[in-house]
């Protein structure tokens, strides 16, 4: 299994600092959110006008992108909603097409008022949407254990309604624990056919019983034992570290996170074998 980070964890680097940091830190690719605060990645000289000269960079540094971590969800509220959803799916998967990246990231989104039925077909027909966009650039869109979709049964129940072959999940393994009380055999037998891709954390319970970011090994999320499942099931494929540096400045910044996930989690591959 390889390491990467997404940019989410280190929100103001800029693009030659999340090459060295990954170099530095043994990491194996960057998972792109934002870069140097901007978070329409599109915006930046480094993915328009410069994307080529990016793509080449990050090759010549013996890095790969895994994936294009978009904010295009399945579900929205109005048509203008939809429609910027999709715009965002699409230019992720421009970029992520010339930065070789296989996969795209989307959210479920929130049921509103719709019943799960509802949800469930709507969530299906937007998530084929997106598919045939990616498809024509090569890229697979992953939906993430996230909004109203963190249970790996419902997620599952989405992709199982979908018709399009080039579509997964992502198992944010600290959702599904944390808010659903699943285990991670609970989450494998429920989505593994569907994981392409994986985000980790670490997360704890403070003294008011409120989830707070935890370092790598800091907090009580079973780490080893999802990816000892993840092999066990046979998934080979990328571990990547969402550090939420962005939405919480407070948190140690990426030179302390960073290659604390990368010691720990290499230390948990070396152990499994």
């Amino acid at each position: 299994m390889k390491l990467a980070f997404t940019t989410l964890g280190c929100p103001d680097w800029t693009l030659d600092q999340m090459i060295e940091g990954a170099k530095q830190y043994g990491f194996d690719g960057i998972d792109f959110r934002g870069c140097a605060g901007e978070m329409d990645l599109w915006k930046r000289p480094e993915f328009s006008s410069g994307l080529g000269a990016t793509a080449e960079k990050i090759r010549s540094a013996g890095l790969e992108v895994p994936c294009m971590s978009s904010s295009g969800r399945l579900l929205r509220d109005s048509e203008e909603e939809r429609t910027a959803s999709l715009e965002n799916l699409t230019r992720f998967v421009h970029i992520g097409a010339v930065l070789g990246a296989p996969f795209v990231r989307v959210f479920g989104g929130y049921n509103g008022t719709r019943s799960e039925d509802e949800a469930r077909r709507e969530a299906a027909g937007m998530l084929d949407s997106m598919a045939r966009i990616a498809s024509s650039h090569g890229l697979s869109v992953l939906v993430e254990t996230h909004d109203d979709w963190i249970a790996s049964d419902k997620l599952a129940s989405v992709l199982d309604a979908a018709t399009e072959p080039n579509i997964g999940a992502i198992w944010d393994i600290n959702h599904p624990y944390r808010m659903c009380g699943e285990s991670a055999e609970q989450t494998w037998a429920n989505l593994g056919r569907w994981i392409r891709y994986t985000h980790l954390k670490d997360s704890a319970i403070d003294e008011d019983g409120e989830s707070v970011h935890a370092l790598i090994g800091d907090g009580d999320v079973p780490i080893g034992e999802c990816i000892r499942v993840m092999k066990d099931g046979g998934y080979d494929g990328w571990l990547a570290y969402e550090w939420e540096k962005k939405w919480a400045p407070e948190i140690p910044d990426p030179e302390i996170a960073f290659p604390r996930y990368a010691e720990r989690v290499r230390a948990i591959l070396a152990e499994i074998g």
